[in-house]
């Protein structure tokens, strides 16, 4: 398997703001993890509470890069346990991480992940649902896609 990153700066169409501060854009990082000529993706965004940052995360995944390198991505839990005992924290890295192999598991399957957890209706499932089946080159979803996350501005 091949895994990749990339931080991107996503600019919020609303201002998020919490008690201590506003944000009009946060670095979230974007994993692509490719094996058969199928791209799982996952995302997460950094939580400097528990000590992560956008540098943090990449550093997390380009580590987790000679696990993955030789594995078989249909060995989820396996995969998941050792990327888990990688190193301690970067939560959100190992969760990019998860969510990029649960996306090509699903992608390999003709699966939302939604509904290999056996989640059928709902926002969250309609959601996943629409997303199955994105393969590179695939226009019509990726102009789908383009729309879905139009709120968003890179």
């Amino acid at each position: 398997m091949f895994l990749s990153s990339r931080i991107i700066r996503l600019k919020l169409k609303h201002t998020w703001t919490i008690s201590r501060a506003s944000v009009d854009d946060h670095e979230n990082i974007f994993v692509d993890l490719e094996h058969e000529g199928i791209t799982g993706v996952g995302e997460a965004s950094f939580s400097r509470r528990y000590g992560e940052t956008p540098e943090s995360l990449q550093e997390f995944i380009e580590a987790a890069k000679p696990l993955l390198a030789k594995a078989n991505p249909l060995h989820f839990v396996e995969i998941a346990e050792q990327v888990h005992n990688l190193h301690a924290g970067q939560s959100s890295a190992k969760a990019a991480i998860d969510m990029a192999l649960l996306d090509w598991i699903g992608k390999k399957n003709g699966r939302a992940p939604v509904q290999m957890v056996g989640t059928q209706s709902g926002a969250n499932a309609d959601f996943f649902i629409h997303h199955r089946h994105r393969h590179a080159g695939d226009d019509a979803t990726q102009n789908s896609r383009s729309r879905r996350v139009s709120h968003f501005e890179n």
